[in-house]
């Protein structure tokens, strides 16, 4: 179990320790100063002003993740969405960093990936991911040994086939299925007593999880995983995490989640084990909160 905790849990930082921190992923980018950094958010309320980020129904969203899924771009040893390969504004522990760099978020993703499931799940189990997308994040965990057998499922058919190509890819057995997290079936039974995890899936969804979390509750899996943007997390007396909000709300993205678990502890249906920020995300928001929690027998 690890002990020590990451730079990506501290509010605020230095930029020798950012500097410090990236290098091991990519040795070109620039932590922006304080002027650029208010430059780049007016850019960005510019952007929410006019209303860049449009909210999409149903239909558009799963017919845009098709989209997303069919043309898949290569990463390592497994296929990602295009969107993926090269993503230029960073916000870590405050700031802003600029680099040319290619799929340094799926490098930093595999880090944290890897540091939640050694210090804060520690245990090796059967995982399901729900909104699996191409199954890297499942594929990444067996890789690192801190899994045993794969489920994973995802929403639309193009992701479900991506995932059993990376198994392929990668030598692995994975039980890929179709799930719509909105509408759930209640064929998930193999999820008892092992893990089940959401990654930046329920983001998806605005505010219809609450039918899957209570059929997650009457399956009773091990323990809960959500690496998802928690928009109750920001501050909004800080003004990136202003325009953060204001992003995520133009978006439709996740909506009480975090409020919703609670309530659900407080009444001993769920107990919280682990409610956490990490100051790291892309240029207009954090999607990498975590919250992890188990039924209560």
């Amino acid at each position: 179990m690890i002990k020590k905790n990451i730079i990506l849990e501290k509010k605020n930082c230095s930029n020798k320790e950012i500097i410090k921190f990236i290098n091991k992923f990519h040795r070109g980018f620039k932590v922006l100063s304080p002027k650029e950094k208010k430059q780049e958010i007016s850019k960005i309320f510019y952007e929410l002003k006019n209303k860049k980020f449009s909210k999409t129904n149903d239909k558009n969203r799963q017919n845009i993740w098709n989209k997303s899924w069919s043309r898949p771009a290569k990463f390592k040893n497994f296929f990602v969405p295009t969107y993926a390969q090269k993503i230029n504004f960073f916000r870590i522990c405050g700031k802003l960093i600029y680099t040319e760099s290619q799929f340094l978020e799926q490098r930093i993703s595999q880090y944290l990936l890897k540091y939640i499931f050694k210090k804060y799940v520690n245990k090796k189990l059967n995982i399901c991911e729900f909104g699996a997308g191409s199954g890297k994040n499942i594929i990444f965990l067996k890789k690192q040994k801190l899994v045993k057998n794969l489920y994973a499922s995802d929403w639309v058919d193009s992701a479900v086939r991506l995932i059993k190509k990376n198994g392929k890819l990668n030598n692995l057995q994975i039980k890929s299925f179709k799930f719509n997290i909105k509408e759930p079936n209640h064929d998930i039974d193999f999820v008892k007593n092992n893990i089940v995890m959401t990654h930046h899936a329920l983001e998806q969804v605005y505010n219809k999880y609450k039918k899957f979390i209570n059929l997650l509750i009457k399956k009773k899996p091990q323990i809960v995983v959500h690496v998802e943007p928690i928009v109750e997390n920001y501050d909004k007396n800080n003004d990136l995490d202003k325009s953060a909000i204001k992003f995520h709300k133009q978006r439709n993205y996740l909506n009480g989640l975090k409020t919703y678990l609670n309530n659900l502890s407080d009444n001993k249906k769920i107990k919280i084990l682990k409610d956490k920020r990490f100051y790291f995300g892309t240029k207009y928001h954090e999607g990498y909160s975590l919250i992890i929690w188990r039924t209560v027998n």
